[in-house]
């Protein structure tokens, strides 16, 4: 299982990036020194990677420990940004992760690149725990070290705030040097010029918690305050306003707060009148098709997210790294919630995507495919101040009936659309977890066959769940 990241661990190139000013940091917290992170993960796309902070001298006399050449061939680099001062605060990695996350974009947008999310941290307690957002990224060009290296000198002059560090792997000793690059470059609150390593299998790592609790997800799903998964419209707020103010930014919280009225969306359920329905699926899996054939079938009103009211923003959002992305998206959740509640007083509503994709898409961008949130985890669990729909069908398909569709769409891809095409882990990942969601969890329907195949089957699904292809109330 570790053959993709083997081979993806060969040659590295850097991209430029511009200095982020998206959130508003004050200077309260404790000095970044170098003892300070003691724990390294790299989200590479077919599983997790941890690298723990030791010294050479426990580590060397053990033949046991999983060898670094084989993932390590050569020196590999991690970005993270520079911060003299930090805390366990929500800001504080929401900081991190806009400084790292257009270099991430950008470089993932180029077919010879793997690129990972990667983090910092300090420790395996959610309330102690210092997190900082970072990007590891592997090229198969073949350029030499020596190019490489000119290249992240002239990174360092361009972008002061992103720290480079190359991971050196030592056979003999079986551990890593953090390196900074360049060398000679001037040591800004991260302490040690060089730290030490070693690779560390999950389980190993067990010893570290607390009651010794197993470690499945990737840490960023281990703090519930960083997750890109929202469970209540305050915390959707919460992290937006934690963002420098913007026309963008205000536009968006003056629209929610003028639309969303939270005591109708919890009491909401019980007064719908009719059936609520929500179609999901990945782009190209007939979603629009099936719910404008459901819309002339039951006489209903047919929504989609984003809304109307915060459409022209999304480009805007789409730009923020997925806690803030996220945390638009679920804004919109709520928006339309309020008129799909007064929609079914009189009709039946037929959705094209809600909850169940702004949450699968957020797991599945942040997770490697080893360590995706297991079935029990909170994470799949439906928001409880947001209306919840009377049934919700994820439309599934075979990547090749969906690349055949996208062929025919003509219309400009979105960074995610893109992703997509490119990552079949990323795919998996995405259907995984659409299909470990709960209350409500998912119908699944292979949409493959014809549009009157896939119509046939979703209304049979509709008639064993009791709702009636009339417009008539429940």
């Amino acid at each position: 299982m570790f053959t993709l990241l083997s081979r993806a661990l060969q040659t590295i190139l850097i991209y430029p990036i511009r200095k982020c000013n998206f959130v508003n940091m004050s200077s309260t917290g404790y000095s970044s020194n170098g003892d300070l992170w003691k724990y390294i993960y790299i989200g590479c796309p077919d599983l997790p990677v941890y690298l723990k902070r030791t010294r050479q001298s426990e580590i060397e006399n053990e033949s046991s420990r999983v060898g670094v050449s084989t993932f390590f061939k050569t020196g590999s680099i991690l970005l993270f940004p520079n911060n003299e001062q930090c805390d366990n605060s929500t800001k504080f990695y929401l900081h991190s992760a806009c400084e790292s996350y257009e270099l991430y974009r950008k470089l993932n947008l180029q077919k010879s690149l793997s690129v990972a999310h990667s983090l910092m941290f300090t420790s395996f307690s959610e309330n102690e725990n210092c997190l900082k957002h970072g990007v590891f990224v592997n090229c198969l060009s073949g350029k030499e070290e020596n190019e490489l290296k000119d290249i992240v000198m002239k990174q360092c002059k361009e972008n002061p705030n992103i720290r480079i560090y190359e991971l050196v792997a030592n056979v003999k000793s079986n551990c890593l040097t953090l390196k900074k690059v360049p060398d000679d470059v001037e040591s800004i609150g991260d302490g040690d010029e060089e730290r030490t390593f070693e690779l560390v299998d999950r389980k190993d790592l067990q010893r570290d918690i607390e009651g010794n609790v197993p470690i499945y997800e990737s840490p960023i799903f281990r703090q519930q305050n960083l997750t890109p998964v929202y469970h209540d419209f305050l915390r959707s707020k919460s992290i937006l306003q934690m963002l420098k103010s913007t026309t963008e930014v205000e536009e968006l919280l003056k629209i929610a707060d003028h639309h969303v009225i939270q005591s109708k969306v919890t009491e909401a359920e019980q007064d719908l009148k009719f059936p609520f329905i929500v179609v999901e699926g990945m782009d190209a899996t007939g979603k629009t098709t099936l719910t404008e054939t459901i819309e002339k079938k039951m006489g209903a009103a047919r929504y989609f997210t984003p809304p109307p009211q915060i459409l022209q923003l999304r480009s805007h959002f789409d730009q923020y790294p997925e806690i803030v992305r996220r945390a638009y998206y679920s804004v919109g959740n709520y928006i339309v919630a309020m008129d799909i509640i007064k929609t079914c007083q009189t009709r039946p509503v037929i959705m094209d995507r809600f909850w169940h994709s702004t949450a699968a898409y957020g797991i599945a961008n942040e997770s490697s495919s080893g360590d995706l949130p297991r079935a029990d985890h909170s994470v799949y669990t439906w928001p409880s101040d947001l209306l919840k729909p009377s049934l919700v069908l994820f439309l599934s398909v075979s990547e090749e009936v969906r690349q055949q569709r996208m062929a025919g769409r003509r219309l400009v891809e979105t960074f995610e659309e893109k992703s997509l095409d490119r990552d079949q882990l990323f795919r998996q990942r995405l259907c995984d977890a659409y299909r470990l969601m709960s209350n409500p969890s998912v119908v699944e329907i292979d949409a493959s066959g014809t549009i009157e195949e896939v119509r046939d089957a979703a209304i049979d699904v509709l008639q064993k769940r009791g709702i009636s292809l009339q417009s008539e109330p429940k």
